[in-house]
C-alpha cells in the first residue's frame, strides 16, 4: 500500500512539474526551473535561507518510511 501512494505521490509531482514547467511564461518567453530535493531538512532557519533565495517548496514526500523529502523550485538564473 505504501509502495502505490509513494508511486502516486511520484507520479503526481511528474505531471505537476511538467504542466507548470510547460505554461509558464513571461513575456512570451519560456521560464526555465531549477530544483533541489531535500532529506530530512527542516529547520527554520535553513529553510528561510531557501526561502531568502527565491526557493519555494513545491511538494513533499514522505512515502519512504523514515524520510521526509521536500522538492524545492526557482526560476534560473541567466548565466
Amino acid at each position: 500500500m505504501k509502495t502505490r501512494i509513494g508511486l502516486l505521490i511520484g507520479v503526481g509531482l511528474l505531471v505537476f512539474l511538467t504542466i507548470m514547467g510547460s505554461t509558464a511564461h513571461v513575456q512570451n518567453q519560456r521560464t526555465v526551473w531549477e530544483y533541489k530535493v531535500f532529506e530530512n531538512t527542516w529547520d527554520e532557519k535553513a529553510l528561510s535561507n531557501l526561502g531568502a533565495d527565491g526557493w519555494e517548496l513545491v511538494a513533499v514526500d514522505s512515502s519512504r518510511g523514515d524520510r521526509i523529502r521536500a522538492f524545492f523550485k526557482r526560476p534560473q538564473t541567466p548565466k
